[in-house]
C-alpha cells in the first residue's frame, strides 16, 4: 500500500514544475517477482546516472564555483520536494546523486512520504549521520528532511566558502560529509562544531549556530530551508558604530548633536538663504550719523566754524561711525548665526578630516594584518589536516591488521568446514547405499546389453544365484577361469562367462551405481545431521569467538586512537580559541572603523554643501553688503 500510494503521488508530479529535476521514474508493480509460484510485490526505478554527493564533493571541493552552484541546486531541490509535498526520508550522500549536467537526483524512495501516508509511522529512521538523536519511527510527516537538509546545506556552504574545511572535517571513507552522529549527540564539546563556530566567515558561524540550535529541537518544529533561517541569528558588532544613535540612521551622537543645527540652515538656504530684512533703531541712528557727516563740511564753509578744526571733527567722527558700523553688522542676529554656524561647520570639517586617506590606511593595515592571520590560520589547519592524516593511518594500520587476522581464521574455516561436510558424508553413506542396494536389486541383468550368448548363458547365471546388478560385485581370475563374485562374496564360475562377458557386466553395474549416485535423493536424516553439527558446534563458537574478539580489539584499538587524536584536536582548538577570539575581535574593530570612515565620507558631503551654502550667506551678509542695505533708498 506504501509503495502504492508513493507511485501514485510521483506520478502526479510533472518534472516541467519541479526547480531540480530530482524525480527519477518510479512504479509499484503487485506482481514483480514469483518464487515457487507465488508472486511478491517489486519496485521498478529508472537507472540513475552519476555520482554519489560524497563522491562528487571529492572530486570537486576546490571548485569553489561549482559547491556554490551545488549550494543553490540543492535548495531548489528541497523547495520542489516542499512544494510538492513529499519528503524523501532518509537525505543523505548516497541517495543524493550528481548527474553529468550538475544536477540533482534523489534515489531509494522507500522511506519516502507523501500526503497519503499521512498518520502512519515510518518504516525507517534515517542515515543516522544526518538525522537528530530523537528520530524515531514515529517522527513521520512533510518535516522529516528538515534537519537533514540544513545539515547538508551547511556542508556544502562551508566546503563553498573555505575548501580546506573538507581536508580539515571529513575523513576519507567516512559515512559523512563535515559533521557525524557524535557531533549531534554533544555539539558542545564537539569539535568540528567548533571549528564552524570559529571560522572567519560570519555566514558558516551562523549556519553552525542555526544547526546547533536544531539538535534538541522536535522536527516537526525545525523550519524547511526554503524558509531561511529563523532561529536566533548572530549579531554582527562590526556592523554597528560605538556611541551610535540609532534615531538617526547610524550616526555617532556627538556628530549629531552638530549636524542637527546644520540640517537647519540646509533647509533655511533652499528657501532662498539669509539676508538683511528689517533696519533697526541702532541702523536709523547709524544712517542719520553718517548724513551729519556729510553736511558737516558744507556748514563750515557758510558758517563761521574753523576750517581745521572742522576737517579733524569730520575724520573723529568718521572713524567713529566707521567702529559704530561693524559694530552694528555684526550685532544683527542674522550675521551671528552665520558667523557661529561658519565656525562650527568649520570645527567639523577639521575633526572629520580626509576619509579616503583614513580608508586607505585601514585596508592597507587590514591587508597586512589579514596576511598575518592567514598565516596562523594555516599552521592551525594545518595542525587539524596533520591529525586528520595521523588518524587516518592509525585507522588504516587497524584494519591492516584485522584484515591479516581474519584471513587466517577463514583459512581455518574452510578447512573445518571441508571436515564438517566430509563428516557429514560420511554419517550419510549407509543410507545412500541402502537406496542404492535397493535399486540395483530392481536392475536385472537381462536387462542390460550384453553379447553374453543368449538364454543360455542368462540361465547360467540365475542358477548361480545372480539375477540383478545386486547380485554381484565384480569378477576376478583364478586357476579355473573367469570368477563372478556375488554379493556374499562368494566366488563361482558361470559356465559361458569368460573375461569379456565378466567385464562387460561389471561395466553395467558401475554404470548404473554412478547413475543411482546421480538421483539418489537421500540426505542426511536431520536428527542424524544434528548430531554431526553438535560435535563440529564448538569449534565453529570458538572461531566466531575469536572473530568477534579481533573485530571487537580492532575497534577498541580505533577508539583509543580516536580518542586520543580527539583529545589532541581539541587541545590544539583550545590553544588556538584566545588567537581566534582576538582575531573576531579585530575583524569587528575594522568592520567598526570601516563603518565610521563611510560614515564620515556621508557626513563630510553634507558638511561640504552646508560650507557652500554659508560662503553664499557670508557674500549676502557681508559688511558691504551690511552697508549697502542701510543706505538703499525703499521704493
Amino acid at each position: 500500500m506504501r509503495y502504492q500510494e508513493i507511485s501514485n503521488h510521483l506520478s502526479s508530479i510533472s518534472l516541467g514544475d519541479l526547480p531540480q529535476q530530482w524525480k527519477m521514474e518510479f512504479e509499484y508493480l503487485p506482481q514483480g517477482v514469483q518464487v515457487d509460484g507465488l508472486w511478491y510485490p517489486a519496485l521498478k526505478m529508472e537507472w540513475a546516472e552519476g555520482e554519489t554527493l560524497l563522491q562528487w564533493l571529492e572530486s570537486h571541493h576546490q571548485d569553489k564555483k561549482s559547491i556554490e552552484a551545488a549550494v543553490g541546486r540543492f535548495k531548489d531541490l528541497m523547495m520542489g520536494l516542499s512544494a510538492a509535498g513529499v519528503a524523501h526520508g532518509d537525505l543523505q550522500h548516497g541517495n543524493i546523486l550528481v548527474a553529468s549536467d550538475d544536477t540533482l537526483r534523489l534515489v531509494d524512495y522507500d522511506g519516502m512520504y507523501v500526503p497519503a501516508l499521512s498518520g502512519l509511522l515510518g518504516t525507517e529512521s534515517g542515515h543516522r549521520n544526518y538525522q537528530p538523536p530523537s528520530r524515531g519511527v514515529e517522527d513521520f510527516g512533510s518535516g522529516i528532511d528538515n534537519f537533514s537538509a540544513w545539515v547538508i546545506y551547511l556542508s556544502l556552504s562551508a566546503v563553498a566558502a573555505d575548501p580546506s574545511l573538507w581536508g580539515q572535517l571529513h575523513e576519507p571513507d567516512a559515512e559523512h560529509l563535515l559533521l557525524e552522529r557524535a557531533d549531534f549527540e554533544t555539539p558542545g564539546s564537539s569539535a568540528r562544531f567548533l571549528t564552524l563556530l570559529q571560522h572567519p566567515d560570519s555566514r558558516i558561524r551562523e549556519l553552525a549556530q542555526v544547526v546547533i540550535a536544531m539538535v534538541d529541537r522536535p522536527l516537526a518544529e525545525l523550519p524547511d530551508l526554503g524558509q531561511g533561517i529563523v532561529p536566533a541569528k548572530v549579531e554582527d558588532a562590526g556592523n554597528s558604530d560605538e556611541g551610535a544613535d540609532p534615531a538617526r540612521g547610524g550616526r555617532p551622537a556627538w556628530l549629531q548633536s552638530h549636524l542637527s543645527v546644520m540640517d537647519g540652515y540646509s533647509r533655511s538656504a533652499i528657501r532662498g538663504g539669509r539676508t538683511f530684512r528689517g533696519r533697526r533703531a541702532g541702523d536709523v541712528t547709524l544712517v542719520a550719523s553718517t548724513v551729519s557727516l556729510v553736511l558737516t563740511p558744507i556748514l563750515g564753509v557758510t558758517g563761521s566754524w574753523d576750517v581745521g578744526l572742522t576737517a579733524v571733527a569730520e575724520l573723529g567722527f568718521g572713524g567713529l561711525l566707521a567702529g559704530a558700523a561693524v559694530l552694528g553688522w555684526r550685532s544683527r542676529a542674522e550675521v551671528r548665526e552665520m558667523l557661529r554656524d561658519s565656525e562650527t561647520v568649520g570645527q567639523l570639517l577639521s575633526h572629520i578630516g580626509d576619509p579616503g586617506v583614513g580608508h586607505a590606511q585601514l585596508v592597507t593595515e587590514r591587508e597586512r594584518w589579514e596576511e598575518e592571520e592567514s598565516q596562523r590560520i594555516a599552521l592551525f589547519t594545518g595542525g587539524q589536516k596533520e591529525l586528520t592524516q595521523r588518524l587516518q593511518k592509525e585507522h588504516a594500520r587497524i584494519e591492516g591488521e584485522m584484515r591479516a587476522a581474519m584471513a587466517l581464521l577463514e583459512i581455518e574455516r574452510t578447512q573445518l568446514s571441508a571436515i564438517f561436510q566430509a563428516a557429514i558424508d560420511k554419517a550419510a553413506e549407509p543410507f545412500r547405499h541402502s537406496w542404492i542396494e535397493d535399486r540395483l536389486q530392481q536392475l536385472e541383468v537381462d536387462r542390460a546389453y550384453l553379447s553374453i550368448g543368449g538364454k543360455k548363458v542368462l540361465r547360467a547365471l540365475a542358477e548361480a544365484g545372480i539375477r540383478t546388478a545386486a547380485d554381484f560385485t565384480g569378477f576376478r581370475v583364478g586357476g579355473t577361469g573367469v570368477l563372478l563374485v556375488r554379493r556374499d562374496g562368494e566366488a563361482i564360475r558361470v559356465p559361458g562367462v569368460g573375461s569379456h562377458r565378466a567385464a562387460l557386466l561389471r561395466k553395467w553395474r558401475e554404470r548404473s551405481i554412478a547413475e543411482l549416485n546421480r538421483q539418489c535423493p537421500i540426505a542426511l536424516p536431520e536428527q542424524n545431521a544434528r548430531e554431526v553439527e553438535d560435535s563440529f558446534a564448538p569449534q565453529f563458537r570458538a572461531l566466531g569467538d575469536r572473530q568477534r574478539d579481533i573485530e571487537t580489539a580492532a575497534r577498541a584499538a580505533k577508539d583509543y586512537v580516536t580518542v586520543r587524536i580527539g583529545g589532541e584536536r581539541a587541545n590544539l582548538v583550545k590553544l588556538n580559541k584566545p588567537a581566534a577570539d582576538a582575531a573576531h575581535a579585530m575583524r569587528e574593530e575594522f568592520d567598526r572603523r570601516a563603518a565610521q570612515l563611510r560614515s564620515h565620507a556621508i557626513e563630510l558631503q553634507a558638511l561640504k554643501r552646508e560650507s557652500s551654502i554659508l560662503e553664499e550667506q557670508q557674500r549676502a551678509l557681508s559688511l558691504w553688503s551690511y552697508v549697502r542695505f542701510l543706505y538703499r533708498v525703499r521704493s
